[in-house]
């Protein structure tokens, strides 16, 4: 598949909801310092509702964040009464600044290709969201282990891998306020809204650990991709940094 040119690329909104997710931020900065994607075209939106001495940053962190990423337009958002996942999505839909928005999960590893591979999914299929119904897990307390699933419908794309434009958010009435399949309904209207499928290897991998949203341990059993997947010890090290 051609793709496009990195002038071509358009500026978007990457959406972070976190709760108590402090630990992952080695690896928030590791997912966008690897990404392969022009940092002065991205708005990052994160929407945290942690418990007070949970938030993802420090005062001190928070300098050294957008010190670190100097090009990146950061939008860092707290709330004090917690809202469900659905309706964190929904807000930063409405609050992002640009036409197409991405969603990044703060506890999983992202490939470099993400944001590149989607907008190329999105322009080649004419498609308004874009997502894997495929699912990569990995289990580093269980000698990094990865097994991997795929759904047979549409309608089960990760909403940790949607990437939408707005129009699209707005003619579909947003995300359901739950915490779980919130995306459903944003994939149910195919007739008048357009879904295509992206490759979750060029996605990203779902760390299972203790304070997942979604326990994880259900899929271990699934078919094994040990051998055919493969994490750097650069990217082990940070992740089990994380979950020390």
């Amino acid at each position: 598949m051609t793709t496009q040119s990195s002038k071509e690329y358009p500026s978007i909104t990457l959406g972070m909801p976190i709760w108590n997710r402090r630990e992952f931020l080695p690896l928030i900065i590791r997912n966008i310092d690897n990404i392969d994607y022009d940092l002065s075209k991205i708005e990052l939106i994160i929407l945290d509702d942690s418990e007070e001495d949970q938030y993802l940053f420090t005062s001190q962190t928070l300098i050294e964040f957008k010190k670190h990423f100097k090009t990146l337009d950061l939008n860092y958002i707290c709330k004090t009464q917690k809202k469900t996942i659905g309706e964190k999505r929904n807000f930063i839909c409405k609050e992002a600044k640009h036409k197409i928005i991405a969603f990044m999960d703060s506890d999983d590893l992202y490939m470099p290709t993400y944001l590149k591979h989607s907008l190329d999914i999105m322009k080649k299929e004419n498609a308004t969201l874009v997502g894997s119904n495929q699912m990569i897990f990995v289990y580093p307390l269980d000698e990094w282990k990865m097994t991997g699933i795929q759904c047979a419908q549409k309608r089960m794309i990760h909403e940790a891998t949607m990437m939408l434009t707005k129009k699209h958010f707005r003619s579909t009435g947003g995300f359901m306020k739950n915490s779980q399949g919130e995306g459903v309904k944003m994939i149910d209207n195919l007739s008048s809204t357009k879904v295509a499928l992206t490759n979750c290897c060029n996605i990203m991998v779902c760390i299972s650990h203790n304070g997942n949203t979604i326990g994880k341990e259900t899929f271990k059993e699934a078919q094994d991709l040990t051998n055919n997947c493969f994490i750097g010890n650069y990217d082990k090290m940070i992740i089990m940094g994380c979950l020390s």
